[in-house]
């Protein structure tokens, strides 16, 4: 890679297209998916002209920072490193969020799951969610942005994750009415949330199994932090978790549980509900025709339960990144 890269940086600056050729070239053989896609985005970046009208710029020639700052960029997508974390963000549902290495890309196909959730909360005047494992804050922004009466609180067990999160939510405007929280799962939810007080709970929380993991490509396995990714030897050690804590004492009447899943583990999902005290009110599946969200719903309505189970009691570890006891003082 590096012998390559020196030998045609020694022509300083380029035309476009002909610098395009070559790191089309390069990340193929790299065997990185989309090799000509991933070069013209990163050809805009260092250019700012649009993807879509660099066919029109070919002939005109790179000065020599962009064609160095655009070989540096290309070495580093060669090495398999995503090209979010390379640019440093990632659109999901109309919004550009800020990510890194401390949280996972925003997907595609955990759209499916915020539209599942507006779906059954438009029209709702103020909604109070929850989103667990928030991560980069994507989830709760995207709903925030939809939903202008919402109250979100989100949590993350990683304080490296709720700091990209809180950069988020900064940018968007959000920090009056998104609340991050350091807590494992539902564990520190704020003191009041302890009697049914949720119209939704989502979460995309881990769901790799772990036969599945030295398959998945070098974007994901080297890059992404296995924490937010791994959910144990069958997927569901963390859905699990949450289904059999209290978190049904949290919600609402008519409220409901919103959960990404992996396509092959919907029959491990159905198993594991009647035993959890929940039965499965809607699938919906991704643009490959796969199941990816679950919308769940409580077997027996906890509407006057004001349980104060393990997922809905503050464990003394968690803490509140916002102003006031619950974030909206």
């Amino acid at each position: 890679m590096n012998r390559h890269i020196g030998s045609v940086v020694s022509n300083a600056g380029p035309p476009i297209g002909q610098a395009l050729e070559w790191a089309r070239g390069v990340l193929a053989r790299a065997k990185v998916p989309e090799p000509e896609a991933d070069s013209q985005w990163l050809m805009t970046e260092v250019t700012g002209i649009s993807r879509s009208s660099l066919r029109f710029h070919k002939v005109e020639r790179l000065s020599a920072d962009q064609w160095r700052g655009f070989t540096k960029l290309i070495e580093e997508r060669s090495r398999r490193k995503p090209l979010p974390y390379i640019i440093g963000r990632a659109y999901f549902f109309g919004l550009e969020f800020v990510v890194d290495e401390r949280v996972m890309i925003p997907r595609p196909e955990t759209e499916v799951l915020v539209e599942a959730v507006l779906n059954r909360l438009r029209g709702k005047a103020e909604p109070k969610i929850a989103d667990i494992g928030t991560g980069s804050g994507a989830i709760a922004c995207a709903l925030a942005a939809h939903l202008p009466g919402a109250r979100i609180w989100a949590t993350d067990l990683s304080e490296d994750a709720l700091a990209v999160a809180r950069t988020n939510v900064e940018r968007f405007g959000l920090r009056e009415r998104v609340v991050l929280i350091h807590c494992n799962l539902a564990d520190g939810l704020p003191p009041h949330l302890s009697k049914p007080t949720l119209d939704a709970l989502v979460a995309n929380l881990p769901y790799i199994a772990d036969s599945e993991w030295d398959s998945l490509e070098p974007e994901v396995r080297v890059y992404e932090p296995a924490v937010a990714l791994k959910g144990g030897p069958d997927g569901l050690a963390v859905i699990r978790t949450l289904l059999l804590s209290s978190v049904q004492t949290l919600l609402a009447e008519n409220g409901f549980v919103a959960l990404e899943i992996s396509p092959g583990s919907r029959k491990g999902i159905e198993a594991l509900l009647s035993d959890a005290g929940w039965k499965l009110d809607r699938i919906e599946k991704d643009l490959t025709g796969s199941d990816r969200v679950v919308v769940l719903t409580p077997v027996v309505t906890r509407a006057n339960d004001t349980g104060t189970g393990k997922g809905n009691e503050s464990n003394g570890q968690a803490s509140i990144w916002a102003r006031g006891d619950d974030g909206y003082g």
